[in-house]
């Protein structure tokens, strides 16, 4: 439930890999045959896939090189009744050389930065900034 959760190189999942509290972070050539989510927490794919969908309320999301995403990408709205402080719109980057097969849905405001050399689907809910080079502007 509280906690990191760290696969590493070349590591395999043939399920879903769930967090409450807790970053996930996907090794180089890591793969996961479900879903992956959390509520909180950053999320990284670093050359990893993910076969199912990447879901998450509050958290900053990077791909990194060489990391696919078949299914889709969704920023949920926390559910009524549940207590959560969002703070500051987290920071999502589709970098270099990575792909998101499905559709990128955003309940919530994020800061969008998609590489030019990214393949993407279509996207709901947020205006994605493109960028050129290895990593997107700061904020």
């Amino acid at each position: 439930v509280n906690g990191s959760i760290n696969l590493g190189v070349r590591s395999r999942v043939s399920g879903d890999v769930e967090a409450v509290n807790g970053s996930i972070t996907l090794g180089r050539s890591a793969a996961v045959a479900g879903d992956v989510s959390n509520v909180a927490g950053r999320i990284v794919l670093d050359g990893a896939r993910i076969s199912g969908d990447l879901k998450t309320v509050k958290g900053d999301i990077e791909l990194r090189a060489g990391a696919r995403l078949d299914g889709d990408l969704t920023f949920e709205k926390p559910s009524m009744g549940v207590s959560i402080d969002l703070g500051d719109p987290p920071r999502v980057v589709i970098g270099p050389d990575t792909a998101v097969g499905g559709t990128m849905r955003f309940g919530r405001e994020v800061k969008l930065y998609i590489s030019d050399r990214a393949k993407v689907g279509r996207i709901e809910g947020a205006t994605p900034v493109r960028f050129g080079g290895e990593s997107p502007p700061e904020d």
